[in-house]
């Protein structure tokens, strides 16, 4: 099970990272590997999607909504951008915690519940911020029971961590990432944030 914990855990690993690399200078104006972002806008749109989701949230809506967040933010540094994705995660984190505990709430792979929401969260936290740390020459190392337990929670249809490769790997190369040369580079790749009752159908 994911928890709010784990998206304290999360957040906190990956703005602390974050915050880090963001120089005085700005991050690295260069694309992000695999990406067609820069590095600020990787960490613009994960501020926007912690902000989409904590909308769908707490209007409990069943289909898609207006954002609420800016998109650019422009006025402010990279510095004062990356702390900024604290508050979001405090933000969704209190928006979930207040929500009835049978919720649910639209996202464009299904409705999703309460856990749904902090593992897309906490994925997106630790998937992208692992992509601007790389930009720069570093990674992200997070708890590799975390990783299994996102995997378990997201992408069911992923099945078993190889021998020569970790938890965090696998999660990785689940959201489209390459990591090692005997898994091949998804082209496309989903994730499963509803609740499922029937393992079977993956």
């Amino acid at each position: 099970m994911i928890t709010f914990n784990d998206l304290g855990d999360g957040s906190a690993l990956a703005v602390s990272s974050l915050c880090r690399l963001a120089r005085p200078d700005g991050w690295s104006p260069n694309i992000v590997p695999g990406l067609a972002w820069t590095s600020r806008e990787v960490v613009d749109h994960m501020a926007n999607t912690l902000a989409f989701y904590a909308n769908h949230v707490a209007t409990q809506s069943n289909a898609h909504r207006p954002r609420i967040r800016s998109l650019g933010d422009d006025d402010l540094s990279d510095l004062e951008l990356a702390t900024s994705l604290k508050a979001w995660t405090v933000i969704l984190r209190d928006v979930l915690a207040a929500a009835p505990s049978g919720m649910r709430a639209w996202h464009p792979a299904g409705m999703t519940d309460r856990e749904g929401f902090l593992a897309l969260a906490l994925d997106e936290l630790l998937v992208h911020g692992n992509d601007v740390a790389k930009a720069h020459g570093e990674a992200l190392e997070p708890d590799p029971g975390l990783c299994e337990r996102l995997l378990a929670r997201l992408f069911p249809h992923v099945k078993g961590v190889a021998p020569d490769e970790t938890a965090w790997e696998l999660l990785l190369w689940a959201n489209g990432r390459t990591v090692n040369s005997f898994r091949p580079l998804l082209e496309s790749w989903h994730s499963h944030p509803s609740p499922f009752t029937n393992s079977a159908e993956f």
